[in-house]
């Protein structure tokens, strides 16, 4: 009798523990609707971050991001990859020669020592 009780106990924890997770992403879904329609209210110079797969403000977002606009490359002349590190502080560019160019964004990225011919970046360009 004893392992049919211990076998009902760990089937009804399974259950409950399948239940539990849905109804909170219920409530995640309808937080992130409601994000979505106030980002979509606001106007101005609000910057949209989507990197959660969810719109969202840059101030609710638990990153700091670096902005750089048209403006800013326009009255900087910026106008390539090697004068934009100059503006963005975690911005670093590593480069051999013309097929090795790494791109690191805060650290994040293929290390410069390994030679990246034919590998994917690490960060998205």
């Amino acid at each position: 009798m004893y392992p049919n009780s211990l076998r009902s106990t760990l089937l009804l924890g399974a259950a409950l523990a399948a239940i539990t997770p849905a109804a909170a992403f219920a409530q995640d879904e309808a937080a992130s609707d409601d994000a979505g329609t106030e980002a979509q209210a606001s106007s101005g110079n609000d910057i949209i971050v989507t990197a959660r797969r969810r719109s969202e403000t840059a101030q609710e977002i638990p990153l700091a991001i670096s902005v750089i606009g048209g403006p800013q490359i326009e009255s900087t002349g910026a106008f390539n990859i090697d004068r934009v590190q100059q503006l963005a502080p975690t911005l670093q560019l590593f480069s051999s020669n013309p097929r090795n160019t790494v791109v690191n964004i805060r650290g994040l990225g293929v290390p410069f020592g390994l030679t990246s011919d034919g590998f994917e970046q690490g960060v998205g360009i």
